[in-house]
This record gives structure tokens, sequence and C-alpha cells, in this order.
């Protein structure tokens, strides 16, 4: 039993190196106040942080504590840090340094073991802890990871922006093409047909057999008029008839060319009003469709902003004063009770086994 505390108290007594902690307090937040998380002291709870976009927060928060707990972080540390070189600082002792030799699993292991993140779910308020064997060195591996978060944090928010975007957008794009070849098929047309307006062209050629009609119908009314009075061989009376049976003849040829489209003559009226109307109105369907994608486009930019995430450390690591680890007197009692404990239970095994005996 003596021995183990001999020995915690020769290594925290005289040769465990001093360790500095500093700590952080940060939440992700909206830009809106309508979707802000909720990470106020107190507030909301659990019901309140999932209401509206607030559970987006909360999944950031726990992608944030298993980012900063991932070999991903140490990877993006060393441009800014030489984590193996801060860790491995010869001053420090044996037990409590890492050896910069180590493997990428053995350096994790160790930075888990100076790093901690605890998540509140309640409060969306999550708690950095950061160790190291010099203030200086806590309050920069601290503020990197801080900085570091922050740019995930930021990128997460810009993918979901421009995933969205890009939908609303691919739409769009693709509503303005329909509408550009639905206008070129509209003015292809025009030009083969050499007309403009189909409207137009149908009630001149409705003016025109109307016209005909008319004077079929007049010399019609003429002859019933004269032939009460002469005989149907009469040279009036012939004279009409001709004139009739142009006019009617003139008249077939005209509905001919307004119902189909003989050969050498083009297209009749009909297939160019019925065409003109076909196209006509494609062209306007695909306008409306694109208004309409340009307004969801306004409205998932608007969404998008509404959605628009960040991370605020309201508590910034400081530097610390003094050492806070190893806790010394702590880790004495701790292994004196421990080594009481396994000494009275050892005790109590062994006079067990005697008294079978």
């Amino acid at each position: 039993m003596a021995l183990p505390v001999v020995l915690a108290v020769l290594y925290f007594g005289f040769m465990a190196s001093d360790q500095y902690y500093t700590t952080a307090d940060y939440a992700v937040r909206f830009s809106q106040g309508a979707a802000a998380a909720p990470h106020s002291a107190g507030g909301g709870g659990l019901g309140g942080m999932l209401a509206g976009g607030a559970a987006a927060a909360m999944s950031d928060m726990f992608i944030l504590r298993d980012y900063i707990l991932s070999h991903q972080i140490l990877e993006d540390l060393e441009p800014e840090l030489d984590i193996r070189a801060i860790y491995s600082d010869p001053k420090a002792d044996r037990l409590a340094r890492l050896d910069p030799a180590v493997s990428k699993e053995d350096l994790l292991e160790y930075w888990r073991g100076m790093i901690s993140v605890r998540c509140d779910i309640t409060t969306g308020i999550s708690h950095l802890g950061v160790r190291a064997f010099t203030a200086k060195e806590a309050k920069q591996v601290a503020d990197s990871v801080l900085r570091l978060s922050e740019a995930l944090v930021n990128r997460l928010s810009d993918r979901a922006q421009d995933d969205r975007l890009e939908l609303a957008q691919r739409d769009v794009d693709e509503a303005y093409i329909r509408v550009a070849e639905a206008l070129d098929g509209l003015r292809i047309y025009q030009e083969r047909a050499g007309q403009v307006s189909p409207e137009g062209f149908v009630q001149a050629r409705s003016e025109l057999e109307a016209g005909i009609e008319q004077e079929v119908s007049r010399y019609e009314a003429q002859i019933e008029r004269l032939r009460r009075d002469l005989p149907d061989d009469a040279p009036g009376i012939r004279q009409l008839r001709q004139r009739l049976e142009i006019a009617r003849s003139q008249l077939g040829a005209e509905r001919q060319r307004s119902t189909s489209s003989p050969s050498n003559e083009g297209a009749s009226a009909s297939e160019i009003f019925t065409e003109f109307s076909k196209l006509k109105l494609e062209s306007e369907f695909s306008a409306k469709a694109y208004d309409s994608a340009l307004a969801s486009l306004e409205q998932a930019r608007l969404e998008a902003a509404k959605q628009d995430r960040y991370l605020e450390a309201f508590v910034r690591p400081q530097l610390p004063d003094a050492p806070e680890y190893p806790r010394r007197a702590f880790n004495i009692a701790l292994v004196a009770v421990g080594s009481f404990l396994v000494w009275s239970i050892g005790g109590l095994m062994v006079a067990a086994v005697r008294e079978h005996l």
C-alpha cells in the first residue's frame, strides 16, 4: 500500500510538469434573429432549440465536436502549429510529454487527452478546454482550434446556401433556354409562313370570304327577282348566273385555302392559325415558367440568407496565469485511496482463502 503512495508523491510532488489550461465557450448562431440558435443561458430547452432552423445549429455543434477530436484538425493545424513539437517539449516530464516519433493514431489519442469539448444541447453552448506545458502554447492551440472551427462552420453554411442557390439557378437557366427556343421557333415559323400575326391573317381571310358570300347572296337575290318577270334563258338572268358561278367558284377556292393546304400554295389558314397558336402558347407558357423560376431563385436567396450561420466565441481563450494541472494533491489522494481499497480487498480475499483451508 505504501509503495504506490510514495511513487505518487515522488512523481506528482517533484517530477510532474506543470500544465496550463485555457477555456473557450462558443455557439453556432444564425444571422437572422428569427432563426437564431437559442444559446443563451437557460433559454428555450431542447424543444426551443429544435424550432425552425436551429436543429441545423445543434447538428453543427456535434459536427464541430467530432472535428476538433479528429485527425482532420491535426492536419489542418500543421500549417499554423507544430503540435508534435509543442507537446514533446523536452522540459516536460517523460510521462506527460509526447514522443515526437509516435504514429498518427497515438498522436490522436494523446491529442484527445490534452483537449476536451463538452456540448450542452439545452443551451446550444460548447465548452472547449486546452492543456499545454506553457501558458502561451495553451492559448495558441485554443485560438487556432477556434479559428479552424469557425472556418468549418462557414464552409458548411456556404455549402448549404450554394446547393440551394445552385438548384434554383439551374431551374432558371433551363427555363431561359426553353423561352429562347420557343421564341426562336415562333420567329422561324413567322418567316416561313410570311405572317407575323395569325389573328390578322385569319381575320383577313374571313373578311375576304364574307365579301364573296355577300356577292353570292346578292346575285342569287337578283336572279330570283328577275325570274318572276323574265324567262330563265333571258340574257340578264344568264349573265347573273355566270357571275354567280364565278363568285361561288371563288368562294369554294377561298374556303379550300382556309381549310387545306394544296400543293404549291403553302399552308392553309387553319394550319397557320393552329401552328401559330401552338407556338405562341408554348412561348407564353415558357415565359411564365421562367418568371416562376426567377421568383423561386429570389426566394431561395432569401431563405439562404436566413439560414446563414456562423460560430460565435463569446468566451475567448485567455492566457493562464498559473498551471491548473496536474492536480497534485488530488492525484496523490486518489492513489492513496485506490491503494487502500486494493489493499483492503486483497486482505479480505486472503483472509477468506485462509478460512477455507
